[in-house]
């Protein structure tokens, strides 16, 4: 599979997110300027045409903007307006939805040569459009797993963004559970992975599981931070499908349990066999090496799932 990039709008906004995706497909050996293969060529938009706020700038400054703004003037007609010319770009496209309530999946079932990867990816989404991928959310903090103490049996700390949360809060024994819900404000346009909150990172290498529960969206940045410090997650999300899911069996590594069974997840945990508990570990740490351990990493996989669905899929219309 080649890819290639379309549709440069210079006046558009462009996050430190997207131009890090942009310099890692320019750089690509699959990365082609003219397309002569357009059956075995995918095109992502020169510009984002969902950008999002809550990534890691992997830089020092304080805006997630490399270029332009937040709020600048017609941005959300301008970017209608792209997507919608960028849609008629000839041959196989991929849209990056990284852009938590936006329905790209649904948007495009209809477009029988585009393909969306989606943040959110709901179970219903990927039936009604099986050319979709489900894209992990960026670690707002990154860890190191290694031998450490691990006091808890399990913790979360987070804010109140979903019932499930409250859920978990009562869960707190601060014997072997540890649950905190706060109504601290969610993270927004200032994110940078310096700023680290130390008591999140000791709480993350003192645990066995982690509890990684949706909040206003399905998606969590929890799943990486948690895989990165090489806590085992139990996902509370009814409906979200996993990242990369086609290349990754998460049974093995995570535990996905309904939101209404939150109160006796606690029994489960403490029945879990230690043989199982240390397989589980090293598929935690196999697989955040091999898929996620970097933005880079993670660009690479979209393109190997990429590949693995053009044959399955309609091909691009003429």
């Amino acid at each position: 599979m080649k890819v290639a990039l379309a549709l440069e709008k210079s006046h558009l906004p462009r996050t430190y997110f997207y131009q890090a995706f942009l310099d890692y497909v320019s750089a690509s050996p699959r990365f082609v300027r003219d397309i002569s293969d357009p059956l075995n060529t995918v095109t992502f938009p020169q510009e984002e045409t969902a950008p999002y706020f809550n990534w890691p700038h992997y830089h020092d400054k304080t805006s997630v903007f490399v270029r332009g703004q937040w709020g600048q003037a017609n941005m959300k007609e301008d970017w209608s307006e792209y997507l919608a010319r960028f849609l008629k770009v000839p041959g196989r496209k991929c849209i990056l939805n990284m852009q938590k309530f936006n329905r790209f999946s649904l948007e495009a079932a209809g477009f029988k040569d585009v393909y969306v990867a989606d943040l959110n990816l709901r179970t219903a989404d990927r039936w009604l459009n099986p050319r979709t991928i489900s894209m992990p959310a960026l670690p707002l903090n990154v860890g190191t797993p290694g031998p450490h103490d691990k006091k808890w049996l399990a913790s979360f700390k987070g804010a109140r963004t979903h019932p499930c949360r409250d859920a978990l809060a009562r869960l707190h024994n601060g014997k072997d559970i540890y649950c905190e819900v706060s109504d601290d404000a969610p993270y927004m346009q200032t994110i940078d992975q310096a700023t680290q909150d130390a008591f999140y990172s000791d709480l993350m290498k003192s645990s066995v599981f982690a509890f990684i529960p949706r909040g206003d969206a399905l998606f969590s940045y929890r799943l990486l931070e948690a895989m990165s410090y090489g806590c085992i997650p139990v996902i509370f999300a009814d409906d979200w499908v996993l990242p990369f899911d086609r290349s990754i069996n998460w049974p093995d590594l995570s535990l996905n349990i309904s939101e209404a069974s939150i109160p006796n997840v606690v029994n489960i945990l403490r029945a879990a066999p230690a043989p199982a508990i240390r397989f589980m570990q090293r598929k935690v740490a196999e697989t955040y090496r091999q898929f996620f351990a970097s933005p880079q990493i993670i660009f690479e996989q979209l393109f190997i799932e990429l590949e693995a669905l053009l044959p399955f899929c309609d091909p691009p219309r003429a």
